[in-house]
């Protein structure tokens, strides 16, 4: 059984303009000190990694914020992008519940982030590799069984929400883009 699953990027033209803008210099980034500072982990010795990060939809909070919250003017581009993909790929989707924009680089605090879930309920994660880069796997934790993919700019990775994951710091001189988004 494979934990890792791909599905086809139509590349319309709303999504290479999404991402032409994403990779560009107007987009506005926040960096964040630790990877996941907000979140619980099994084990919380693992090492951070810096990073930078653009929310489109933040992730419901429960109970403190039981709903998703429109962060930024891309929600609707997109949202666009999301849609055309769901459709081409024949997938029902119910809610998206998280949009976010990560851009990770090498650095010698860590190799990897740590082994973590988005959210503590029910959902699938979608990963869009944005851009070309060396090295930024994504490994999928079954157990004791992992998964690694092998990222190709454009390329989309699907895996059930419930799994522990984590990702690779991409080589010496290159940035890892993704656009993440968590749905049901």
């Amino acid at each position: 059984m494979e934990l890792i699953e791909k599905i086809e990027n139509p590349c319309t033209d709303e999504y290479e303009k999404l991402k032409e803008f994403v990779l560009g210099e107007a987009m506005p980034w926040n960096f964040y000190e630790k990877t996941y500072s907000d979140r619980t982990y099994p084990n919380k010795k693992q090492k951070e990694i810096p990073l930078y990060s653009h929310t489109v939809l933040a992730r419901p909070n429960p109970p403190r914020t039981p709903y998703s919250l429109i962060k930024t003017d891309l929600f609707t581009k997109v949202s666009i992008v999301l849609d055309q993909i769901f459709n081409h790929n024949k997938m029902r989707v119910y809610v998206v519940y998280r949009i976010n924009f990560n851009s990770t680089f090498f650095n010698k605090s860590g190799k990897q982030t740590p082994w973590h879930r988005d959210l503590e309920i029910p959902h699938k994660n979608l990963i869009i590799y944005m851009n070309k880069f060396k090295s930024g796997q994504t490994l999928v934790k079954n157990g004791d069984v992992i998964e690694k993919s092998s990222p190709k700019e454009d390329e989309i990775i699907m895996f059930d929400g419930a799994l522990d994951h984590c990702h690779t710091v991409p080589k010496e001189d290159d940035r890892r883009v993704v656009l993440v988004a968590n749905y049901l």
